[in-house]
């Protein structure tokens, strides 16, 4: 009897032990991709926010229109679905009013896209469209690209911006 007692004992002693040695899982990304040490370095899980109009207008690339985005949440936080006002103009002042918007963007640090689809969801006239469901997930820098067709012009802008 106390040898099985003692197998047993012994037994269960080496179990635990070999439970207690297993490594740790992996951190996994927003798109559940496992992270190494370096990407969890960079990362802000904590949060993040930036005022609701901090972005600059900006012209697109070749010249063509100029390009608002504000926030209609104040301040923009992470883990947030929220909309944005986009003001699209010609560079001589005047509203597009008939404009097609694509978005894309992410993080280009983490290799990773916004973890929505924002889409432009309404014309609001005199130049803004709506654009729905931005979210950013986690603190650091980001990047909105639309891309805009008016007529027979198209055109893209790229807005860069930090959570912090």
């Amino acid at each position: 009897m106390a040898v099985r007692f003692c197998a047993c004992l012994l037994i269960s002693t080496l179990l635990l032990s070999a439970c207690s040695a297993v490594a740790p899982l992996p951190q996994v990304s927003g798109d559940g991709m496992a992270m190494d040490s370096e990407d969890k370095a960079g990362m802000d899980m904590s949060g993040g926010s930036m005022l609701a109009d901090a972005l600059e207008p900006q012209t697109t690339e070749n010249g063509l229109f100029t390009i608002t985005a504000i926030s209609r949440l104040d301040p923009v936080v992470i883990n947030e679905t929220h909309a944005w006002t986009l003001h699209i103009e010609t560079t001589d002042g005047s509203p597009v009013s008939e404009a097609e918007i694509t978005i894309d963007g992410g993080m280009p640090a983490h290799n990773h896209g916004f973890p929505t689809a924002p889409r432009v969801t309404e014309n609001l006239g005199d130049g803004d469209y709506l654009l729905e469901g931005m979210r950013f997930n986690m603190g650091g820098v980001w990047v909105m690209t639309l891309g805009i067709t008016s007529g027979d012009q198209n055109d893209v802008v790229t807005f860069e911006f930090e959570l912090k």
